[in-house]
């Protein structure tokens, strides 16, 4: 069983030491590590050039956004599974290439957890042994911890590169719940991911859902007027809470407070 590695990266030179020095100092050496650059200004291949001697593959040129040079990363790779993980983003410890290699895995996904790291603090994201649908309306799986079969991505056929931010939400979405891809959760932190990307912007939080919005219409048509049910009956319970706690102290002051933030 072989393991790709694969960083996308744009213009993060800083970022992206940080990440190739936790792939090449993995004690395990038996993996194939590919760095997909979309042309950066800056440093960046600078940086690429003085660890070339231990990546196995890397290019810099043009892309059309993350998800085609995330797919760059699959038609270059040839291992059994492939792993995301970007600049700025760093694996956990120098043990998990060897852990990944000595287990015999054979899921279509083996998932683990993720240590995220905001500001000046720290924690640990433990995601469920079991999913479901009803788990990705709300919820996602972190493609920085996720090994994924590459026959998977390519059967599937890779990333929607039309989808902008969360593509890999809708590829998890089309492989575990339309396609009843196999899955294995595992109780490790695979790696570390910083909360300062695209998809971590304030101001991108209304196009993520948007995206998954339509990738459920799109992907599950039958239960995307449930799914919109399900999400109104939540609002109603939030909505009842707040009307029925109305007088309580504490709930009124957190409201006081959340009022002056959105003003």
């Amino acid at each position: 069983m072989k393991l790709s590695i694969i960083t996308v990266n744009r213009n993060n030179a800083i970022g992206l030491e940080k990440t190739i020095t936790s792939v090449i100092h993995q004690d395990d050496k038996k993996f194939e590590y590919i760095i997909i650059d979309g042309a950066s200004t800056d440093n960046s291949v600078d940086v690429i050039k003085k660890y070339e001697s231990n990546i196995t593959y890397w290019i810099s040129e043009k892309d059309t956004g993350i998800y085609n040079a995330m797919n760059k990363g699959i038609n270059s790779s040839h291992g059994d599974y492939c792993l995301f993980l970007n600049s700025g983003d760093n694996l956990y410890n120098s043990e998990l290439t060897h852990f990944f290699n000595s287990s015999e895995f054979d899921s279509d996904i083996v998932y683990g957890d993720l240590l995220v790291n905001a500001a000046c603090s720290e924690k640990v994201i433990r995601f469920p042994d079991k999913l479901d649908a009803k788990y990705f309306f709300k919820s996602y799986l972190p493609h920085p911890a996720s090994f994924i079969k590459r026959s998977l991505l390519n059967s599937l056929g890779q990333y929607d590169e039309k989808i902008r931010i969360s593509s890999d939400h809708d590829f998890f979405l089309r492989a575990l719940v339309c396609k009843n891809a196999s899955y294995t959760h595992i109780s490790k932190i695979i790696s570390v991911f910083y909360y300062d990307g695209i998809s971590s912007d304030i101001n991108n939080q209304k196009k993520i859902s948007d995206e998954r919005n339509n990738s459920f219409e799109k992907n599950l048509p039958m239960f995307y007027s449930e799914y919109n049910h399900w999400l109104n009956i939540e609002k109603d319970s939030l909505m009842q809470f707040v009307i029925t706690n109305r007088n309580n102290q504490l709930l009124r002051f957190f409201l006081k407070i959340l009022r002056k933030i959105i003003r």
